[in-house]
C-alpha cells in the first residue's frame, strides 16, 4: 500500500476535497466562491438555518468549527446529508451525489459489513452526476 492510500488518509482526503468543495458551493452566495456547474447552487442562507435544525450528540458538538478533515467530513457526512434527506433547499442531482458520498463515507467510518457493489454503486452514482455537471470536479 502506498503512503497516503490507507483508509485514513482517504478519509482524510475526503474531508479536504470534493466534500468540502461541496459544502463551500452550497455557501457559494455568501461567500462569492466561483463555482464549477449549477450542481451544488443553493440558497445559502436557507441551506446554513436548515443546517442548524440538525440535531447532532454533544460528542459532535465541534464539528461547525470546522477544525480539520474530520470536522468537515463529520460535518458533511451527518449534518449535510440530513439536510440532502429532509430538504429541497438542494436540487435533486446535488441532493443524490450528497447522499451517496455520505453514505459510502459513513460505510468507511464504520466499517460495516456490506457487499462489494455497494461502494462501486454509490461512488458510480456520485462520480456520474458530478462528471454530468463539470469534469473541473475531478481535476482539482
Amino acid at each position: 500500500m502506498m503512503p497516503y492510500e490507507t483508509p485514513l488518509d482517504l478519509l482524510h482526503n475526503l474531508g479536504e476535497g470534493i466534500c468540502e468543495r461541496i459544502m463551500r458551493e452550497l455557501m457559494s452566495q455568501r461567500t462569492k466562491l466561483s463555482v464549477k456547474s449549477q450542481l451544488f447552487v443553493a440558497d445559502s442562507s436557507r441551506v446554513e438555518t436548515e443546517m442548524t435544525t440538525v440535531i447532532l450528540p454533544s460528542e459532535l458538538s465541534n464539528v461547525h468549527k470546522n477544525r480539520n478533515g474530520t470536522d468537515k467530513l463529520t460535518k458533511f457526512r451527518c449534518v449535510l446529508s440530513s439536510v440532502a434527506i429532509h430538504s429541497d433547499v438542494i436540487g435533486p442531482k446535488g441532493r443524490f451525489t450528497i447522499i451517496a458520498l455520505a453514505m459510502t463515507v459513513n460505510r468507511m467510518f464504520t466499517n460495516a459489513n456490506a457487499r462489494g457493489v455497494f461502494d462501486i454503486q454509490m461512488t458510480a452514482a456520485a462520480n456520474w452526476f458530478i462528471q454530468e455537471a463539470s469534469t473541473e470536479y475531478l481535476s482539482s
